[in-house]
């Protein structure tokens, strides 16, 4: 039974997985950043990680609604794995210096006095370039800026939010329910096709983050897809981290444990705004860029953030041309999911993505007066999961079910004839057997 119901097995699993995630992180460390202002400035990266974290989640606050759809918060709590990570949370990672530069990009269309505001608060806070802390700062636990200590002092308002009184990619949200917001998706009671189909996200069917298209709600938060997936359709997956609706491509049949899986890849077109495919002219979201990397900023408090994929695999040459010490591997850095098609349940998940900021002159700035324009790769991530054998096996279960029943229905079919036949057959021979009865007792009575 694949439908969402309060006492079936498929919701006991959807809400408390029992099998973790594994969720890696890795930092490119800036080991030049005293020549930033020199002529023909590239910055040299080096990787580090990955810092690995085994993923538990669950949903919380389900409630089941009258139109067949179920509204739930999803909690995600991570614990470190030393044994897989490469490093420590007390590895120091020297970097860009996110807050500072957030703070000039978001001021560089206000007024001239707003802008003479940010430069002398910048140089009473100290404000610097580049910044140097721990992975554990840099991930969850955060880290004080005195200019963002200065910012949560003002007034907050919708257009001007900010995350938190720290900075931290991921800051408060380890063991929170509240960051990814309010999912709503059929339950498939009515309709099968519908399962785990999302219809709202924070009470809309569009955000407000893209316009068009690109803003609707649409495809799956990842734990299960619609049954009856079919090639020719790409696979939809909403990502909150990224306030939108991801299309996979379909590449391959692929065979997991015996069982026929539909393998989906993240291609050139997903983070396409508008060149390779005009439909996607929304993916801009105010400002279109080269192929292979698209705008989160509006997402993300409207700091200049901007996602690819790992090492910039499948961008345009530009984005490579800008920096040093990256490597783009298809095998290591492209994104896949391999769903089951008859059930849409995932057997084998890769998710990885990069998150990168627009460092630019900012004349305002004069940390940034002279700044070189370069996409700048701060930190990258990989979500991976593979469908254990346990729930391999039930699974296949499932799948073949419905071709048991058929051989089943055809064995009872094959066993109804085969009895027809056999009670013609002894019909006949009694038949046969009466009809001589009668003609030799005929003759003998001919004869007498």
């Amino acid at each position: 039974e694949l439908r969402l119901t309060p006492t079936s097995k498929t919701f006991k699993e959807w809400k408390d997985p029992s099998s973790p995630l594994v969720l890696d992180f890795y930092f490119f460390n800036w080991t030049n950043p005293e020549e930033i202002y020199n002529v023909d400035f590239k910055p040299k990266l080096s990787e580090v990680g990955p810092y690995s974290f085994k993923e538990y989640f669950d949903k919380v606050n389900v409630t089941w609604n009258k139109n067949n759809t179920i509204s739930f918060k999803r909690r995600r709590v991570w614990y470190f794995d030393p044994e897989k990570s490469k490093g420590t949370l007390d590895d120091v990672i020297t970097t860009l210096n996110p807050v500072a530069l957030s703070a000039a990009y978001t001021m560089r269309h206000n007024s001239y006095y707003m802008k003479l505001s940010l430069e002398l608060t910048n140089g009473f806070t100290r404000q610097e370039i580049t910044v140097s802390r721990t992975v554990e700062e840099f991930l969850y636990t955060g880290y004080s800026n005195e200019l963002l200590t200065l910012a949560m002092k003002l007034p907050q308002t919708s257009n001007r939010k900010l995350p938190g009184d720290k900075f931290a990619w991921f800051y408060q949200r380890n063991g929170s329910s509240e960051y990814e917001g309010t999912f709503n998706m059929g339950t498939g009671a009515e309709d099968i096709s519908v399962l785990g189909r999302l219809r709202e996200w924070n009470y809309k069917n569009k955000t407000d983050f893209y316009s068009d298209q690109c803003g609707m709600i649409n495809g799956s938060d990842g734990a299960f897809y619609s049954p009856g997936q079919v090639r020719s359709e790409p696979l939809e997956l909403y990502s909150a981290e990224f306030c939108k609706t991801l299309k996979f491509e379909y590449l391959e049949d692929t065979d997991l444990d015996g069982i026929l899986g539909f393998r989906y890849i993240g291609g050139k077109l997903l983070l396409d705004s508008g060149e390779l495919d005009p439909d996607n002219w929304c993916n801009c979201n105010g400002e279109c860029v080269p192929p292979g990397v698209f705008n989160i900023s509006s997402c993300r408090y409207g700091a200049p953030a901007f996602v690819s994929y790992p090492h910039f695999l499948y961008a345009d040459c530009s984005y490579l041309q800008q920096v040093e010490g990256l490597q783009p591997n298809e095998s290591r850095h492209r994104s896949h999911i391999v769903i089951e098609p008859k059930t849409g349940i995932p057997m084998d998940v890769a998710v990885r993505f990069q998150i990168n900021l627009l460092l630019q002159p900012h004349e305002f700035v004069s940390i940034y007066r002279d700044a070189p324009r370069i996409f700048f790769p701060m930190i990258w991530f990989e979500e991976t999961f593979r469908l254990s054998s346990e729930n391999s096996n039930n699974l296949k279960e499932l799948v073949l079910l419905p071709q048991k029943g058929l051989y089943f229905s055809i064995g009872l079919t094959g066993l109804g004839l085969a009895l027809v036949a056999i009670a013609m057959f002894k019909r006949f021979t009694r038949d046969s057997d009466g009809r001589r009865f009668q003609s030799q007792k005929s003759v003998e009575l001919t004869e007498t």
